[in-house]
């Protein structure tokens, strides 16, 4: 038996969805297809798939933010230590002359 495809989908698939639209009507098959294509959209909106324009560019803004305070916080902890290190390279070459 030979099944013609038609991208993807099989004539005998085709057929089964013309039998339910002539039973149940074309406008209540198409309000299930876009019911479930809502349900998963909101599906991926609840599990974090798909994020809002809004949500992502306020993370981005707060990932920069932070980004600025740890860079700031680390510059400050190097300065300390490089001046930290300055003060004992100074007082080796005083305590050298014994």
């Amino acid at each position: 038996m030979l099944q013609q495809t038609t991208g993807g989908v099989t004539s005998q698939e085709v057929a089964e969805w013309a039998q339910l639209v002539d039973k149940y009507g074309f406008s209540l098959i198409l309000s299930i297809v876009l019911l479930i294509i809502v349900l998963t959209f909101l599906y991926w909106l609840m599990t974090g798939k798909i994020v809002p324009k809004l949500y992502l560019d306020r993370s981005e803004e707060d990932r920069d933010r932070m980004q600025a305070i740890m860079e700031e916080e680390r510059k400050e902890s190097l300065s300390d230590i490089k001046e930290l290190l300055g003060r004992l390279k100074k007082d080796e070459d005083v305590s050298r002359g014994g």
